[in-house]
């Protein structure tokens, strides 16, 4: 059996993009088939891996230091929340004082230098369903949506 494919247009940044959504063969019980990760792939995948780390050991230094010190914090898709790594510490800093917060990581997409995340973020007792969207420039998240 084939596998289903969607499309969808839209907007990242100012560059028009197609993703491509497809149920995967093995969802109609074919055996899955795995793609090699390339170099560049997986150095954007490990820059959000360690900022996940951090997060999750509640360490606000390594997780500052997966930013640049100009980032740009947006909630999605364009409601802008804040710029630099001095205000992601001002915000996290005493949620990780107080020891909160866990990030579950469900998949991942690269697409040039951005890793689209499928991500459930817990704090404060209370869990949500999030897509984060990391932009990635010479080995640091420079834009987060």
């Amino acid at each position: 059996m084939k596998a289903a494919i969607a499309l969808a247009l839209f907007s990242l940044g100012s560059i028009p993009t197609v993703l491509v959504f497809a149920t995967p063969a093995h969802a109609h019980g074919e055996a899955p088939r795995k793609r090699k990760v390339s170099s560049t792939e997986r150095a954007m995948l490990d820059v959000v891996a360690k900022r996940t780390a951090a997060y999750n050991k509640h360490d606000i230094e390594a997780f500052a230091a997966t930013y640049d010190k100009d980032v740009r914090v947006y909630e999605y898709p364009d409601k802008f929340l804040g710029k630099g790594v001095e205000r992601m510490k001002a915000i996290f800093g005493p949620q990780f004082a107080a020891g909160e917060g866990r990030i579950v990581v469900h998949r991942q997409l690269v697409l040039e230098n951005t890793v689209v995340s499928d991500e459930t973020v817990t704090a404060y007792g209370k869990s949500e369903h999030n897509i984060g969207v990391y932009t990635i420039r010479d080995g640091k998240i420079v834009e987060v949506r």
